[in-house]
């Protein structure tokens, strides 16, 4: 399991290069595990965004 809680820690502290880092990670993080499931047939990568949105 990977997460990327940083993104949204540095963007509500408008750290914008740190911020883009972290997505540059998270970014090769998910292109490395849909590399290591392109070549298996039991491995299930599920994505999802979660969010709450004002109250």
């Amino acid at each position: 399991m990977t997460e990327g809680s940083q993104i949204d820690w540095e963007s509500h502290d408008n750290r914008v290069q740190p911020m883009l880092d972290e997505y540059q990670d998270f970014n090769n993080t998910i292109n490395y595990l849909l590399g290591y499931a392109s070549n298996r047939n039991d491995t299930l990568i599920l994505l999802h965004l979660i969010t709450k949105l004002a109250d």
